[in-house]
């Protein structure tokens, strides 16, 4: 029997991994769930788990960022993400399993065979953090894509990187906000958008992500906080989240 920690800032997917998991309760036991990065070191090391269900776009920091951050022994890890398959097929040569979402039932069932003959082999090694991150990077550079595709009823619309001002979560939607004002929704979930936008995107809050071309002023208020005006045609003003401070400082060179 091993131990293992559920990572993923969205409760519908940790759902998924229990369910997925129900026919190897004989092997594999949950100590814990965590619903950001901050939460998953901090079990991490209170549980030091065996595995480690980890996705890579947590509402905080990213799944590399919390695997650099432990001070214990890397446990196994599986990653879950909605990220492009040149990623993924490197993380695979680095002997790191990986679950695209949605997940499917198969692909989970494969993962823990694998799993199942890692351990039977040798002891698992520890988890090259840094160079994952670099090759996720240097993965998001490399992307050839051009527009975000979006689907309205029985149209799909590519909208150009370039005149996309800012993501915005509403409700069960995501709008995609072009400069020239108009709004387009997606069903898909922000995390999900965020996987598949170039370097040019940063998120500021857990429910916004802005196209930083189309910053026109940054200034703080009272709370430091930042306050970002766009120079879409609303002028739109965003207010920046504390705990994205940090990445923020990072992605504007500020």
């Amino acid at each position: 029997m091993i131990t293992a920690l559920i990572v993923d800032d969205e409760e519908p997917s940790r759902h998924k991994i229990r369910n997925l998991l129900l026919p190897h309760t004989d092997f594999i036991h949950i100590v814990a769930e965590a619903a950001s990065g901050s939460q998953a070191i901090d079990l991490i090391h209170q549980h030091r788990p065996d595995l480690v269900f980890l996705d890579i776009h947590l509402m905080d920091m990213t799944g590399f960022d919390v695997l650099q951050a432990i001070t214990i022994d890397s446990p196994y890890i599986i990653f879950t993400t909605a990220y492009d398959n040149y990623a993924l097929r490197a993380f695979e040569v680095l002997s790191v399993e990986y679950l695209l979402k949605p997940i499917e039932t198969d692909r989970f069932n494969a993962a823990i065979s694998k799993l199942k003959s890692i351990l039977d082999r040798t002891k698992i090694l520890p988890v090259d953090a840094t160079q994952l991150k670099n090759l996720y990077e240097e993965s998001r550079r490399v992307k050839q894509d051009y527009g975000l595709a979006v689907k309205q009823g029985s149209f799909i619309t590519l909208i150009d990187y370039q005149q996309i001002s800012h993501l915005q979560a509403e409700d069960k939607y995501v709008a995609v906000n072009h400069i020239n004002g108009k709004k387009y929704l997606s069903d898909h979930t922000l995390s999900h958008l965020e996987s598949q936008l170039p370097d040019i995107f940063l998120r500021v809050h857990r429910s916004t992500i802005i196209n930083i071309r189309h910053i026109l002023q940054i200034h703080t208020d009272f709370k430091s906080r930042y306050i970002i005006t766009l120079n879409d045609k609303a002028a739109t003003r965003i207010q920046t989240s504390s705990s994205y401070k940090e990445e923020i400082k990072r992605g504007l060179g500020l």
